[in-house]
């Protein structure tokens, strides 16, 4: 397989990127470029990148807000549940816009957290979504009340692979892959 220069690759790159998401001829073009082999200075990707998060509600203020008179805490109590699926959903569209990035979930864990994915491309993609993290400290606010993000897991190469973040069992943190792969 021949090898593509730098240069050929990014015309490659900028043709992909004003194709609309998803559409076959964007998948053709990036499909044969993740064939190439590395050229020294990219960061490719797996192809199944993924970042992973929670999104949770914070009870503990939504119980405190409401024993205190919060009517809106008091009706987040009283609905089933309701109120707070509307909040998740406009944590997650908030969160989209934050990320620039469609974001899906899986349904609730066990624990009650709303388990979130968006799929990155690059190394800066990468470094985007981890300044926007690393700006919030442990939970991401999400702009909607008593919802945040927290617990933000990178998959270079899909899920059933090393994973960087916080959490128990990471092969280190995302300044670890961001410099490894720089």
């Amino acid at each position: 397989m021949k090898k593509l220069s730098t240069s050929d690759r990014s015309v490659l790159i900028k043709l992909a990127s004003a194709l609309p998401r998803g559409s076959k001829e964007r998948r053709a073009i990036l499909s044969g470029l993740r064939q190439v082999p590395k050229v020294a200075g990219e960061h490719p990707l797996g192809r199944m990148a993924v970042v992973y998060f929670d999104v949770e509600s914070e009870d503990y203020n939504i119980e405190e807000d409401a024993d205190n008179g919060d009517a809106f805490a008091q009706s987040l109590m009283d609905d089933g549940g309701r109120g707070l699926n509307k909040l998740e959903g406009d944590a997650l569209k908030n969160l989209s816009r934050m990320f620039g990035q469609r974001i899906s979930n899986e349904g609730h864990d066990s624990g009650g957290a709303l388990v979130c994915k968006f799929g990155v491309d690059s190394w800066a993609e990468v470094k985007k979504a981890w300044g926007v993290i690393s700006r919030a400290g442990d939970d991401l606010d999400t702009d909607a009340r008593y919802i945040v993000a927290r617990n933000f897991r990178l998959y270079p190469d899909g899920v059933n692979d090393v994973f960087y973040g916080e959490d128990f069992g990471a092969e280190g943190d995302w300044d670890d892959w961001l410099s490894e792969h720089k």
